[in-house]
């Protein structure tokens, strides 16, 4: 039920006006550009992901995590990739970070895997809080890490 959810959500939830006016208070300038330029239904899944952390008090840093933590995500990477990778991932070996080729399945692969890496290189970029790219990056070891992980496995 919860890959139904997440399809259902993909294809028909949007950002809201109220969504983007939080994101806009919570996020510096330029961690708002990167959320602007996220898909949409990344965005509004941030911003779920956002409400529900919010609701049990996370602090900043957890809340910049919480809308932008699939920003390694890039353009193309759209809902067929995103469900073949979930359907075939365990088929697959894990490919090693930043390794190059011209085929479209190895970069679905390599978004699939790493794009929590990626997503930390472009907050480092960006001049993100260290705190914010250890929760993107999966490093963070504190417990808001793990009420982050949730709210993300929720949809």
């Amino acid at each position: 039920m919860t890959r139904f959810r997440q399809v259902w959500q993909y294809l028909f939830e949007r950002l809201t006006l109220q969504d983007l006016r939080e994101a806009a208070l919570v996020l510096s300038t330029e961690e708002f550009a990167l959320f602007i330029r996220m898909l949409p239904p990344d965005q509004a899944h941030g911003a779920r992901v956002a409400r529900r952390l919010s609701n049990i008090g996370a602090p900043h840093p957890v809340m910049v995590a919480a809308y932008l933590h699939d920003v390694g995500k890039p353009e193309g990477y759209g809902l067929f990739w995103r469900s073949m990778l979930v359907v075939w991932s365990s088929f697959e070996r894990k490919r090693s970070f930043g390794a190059n080729t011209r085929s479209r399945w190895y970069w679905a692969q390599q978004i699939y895997h790493f794009h929590p890496e990626y997503g930390a290189l472009t907050l480092i970029a960006a001049g993100s809080a260290p705190e914010v790219i250890a929760l993107v990056r999966g490093t963070s070891s504190t417990a808001w890490y793990e009420e982050l992980r949730h709210a993300d496995e929720q949809g």
